[in-house]
């Protein structure tokens, strides 16, 4: 009876500890970026993968992270069409959404800011600066985007 209860305590402990650390929704349907991803930040946040922009509007819905990190080129519905639905819907308008793209080159970026997200990864970010600018973000409230 007693391994019951013990069992029950370290179940509690480990979802106030879920509970405790920040969300973030990651969605890329590029499936071996999401592993990566996901293992980077999943020691410091609960993390939440989706494949894809039909996947990423109800689990913001239903989750609601603290922060989404949004591929911008997938197909079938791509990152600009993820953040039009998550603002159309008073549910998730406010969520934090990042993008993370591949193109470094000025017009991409600077088309990607047009949407206005709060910001920018390029997905060439290593593990590090990924952290830095994560953690920035949930210290100070404002996204740092960070090139390599």
């Amino acid at each position: 009876m007693s391994g019951t209860v013990n069992e029950a305590k370290t179940d509690v402990r480990e979802e106030q500890f879920i509970h405790d650390k920040n969300h973030i929704l990651i969605c890329d349907d590029d499936i071996m970026f999401l592993k990566i991803v996901s293992d980077w930040l999943k020691d410091r946040y609960h993390v939440i993968a989706v494949r894809n922009g039909p996947e990423a509007v109800p689990a913001a819905y239903n989750e609601r992270p603290d922060l989404i990190l949004l591929d911008l080129e997938m197909p079938g519905m791509n990152g600009p069409e993820v953040l039009e639905a998550l603002r159309t819907d008073e549910q998730t308008a406010n969520i934090p959404v990042v993008f993370l793209t591949g193109h470094s080159d000025r017009d991409s970026v600077m088309d990607c800011l047009k949407l206005r997200p709060q910001g920018y990864m390029l997905k060439s970010v290593k593990r590090q600066g990924m952290l830095a600018s994560i953690d920035h973000f949930f210290e100070s409230g404002r996204w740092m985007n960070i090139e390599a």
